[in-house]
């Protein structure tokens, strides 16, 4: 009988083993999402509309140079009953049950798609960040980072992005 077997193929012909290594403050580099590209929903996020958010004067700027930003798990969940300024309010705060890590740095690698012409989009501009594993998920993330073979992502959830 034949077998038919499926398997990741995210690193095949890259030449690399999916091991990230922490700086020296045991903190990762990942990118966090990506503007002027389609998002796995089919949402388009723009350079254009997320650029205020990196201006020294934005609440997600001022929350880093604080040290107070953090990641979740997951996306924020719409709540059936919820309005949609309610969901608004959840998607702009962080659950302190749901932490996963700590935000150290962020910025904007104006190059990425240039960099990287396997996504097959030049423009694309990458949302870097250095992040450590921290609060009530970090050792689950830990443990995600640690496995070469587990591909590890990250989001930017935010309207800022959608133009809302």
């Amino acid at each position: 009988m034949k077998t038919v077997r499926f398997t990741s193929t995210r690193l095949v012909g890259t030449g690399k083993k999916g091991i990230i290594k922490p700086d020296e403050t045991g903190y990762y580099t990942f990118p966090m999402g990506g503007l002027n590209a389609f998002n796995s929903a089919g949402e388009y996020y723009t350079l254009e509309g997320a650029v205020e958010l990196f201006r020294e004067s934005s609440i997600l700027m001022r929350r880093m140079d604080k040290g107070y930003l953090k990641s979740e798990l997951g996306h924020p969940k719409k709540i059936p009953g919820m309005s949609d300024d309610q969901y608004l309010e959840r998607i702009m705060t962080i659950e302190e049950t749901n932490v996963v890590a700590h935000i150290k740095e962020l910025w904007l690698d104006h190059d990425f798609g240039i960099k990287n012409p396997q996504f097959k989009n030049p423009a694309l501009v990458a949302i870097m960040g250095k992040i450590r594993p921290s609060g009530p998920h970090g050792p689950a993330l830990e443990a995600s980072i640690q496995n070469p073979c587990e591909n590890v992502g990250f989001s930017i959830q935010t309207t800022a992005f959608r133009g809302l």
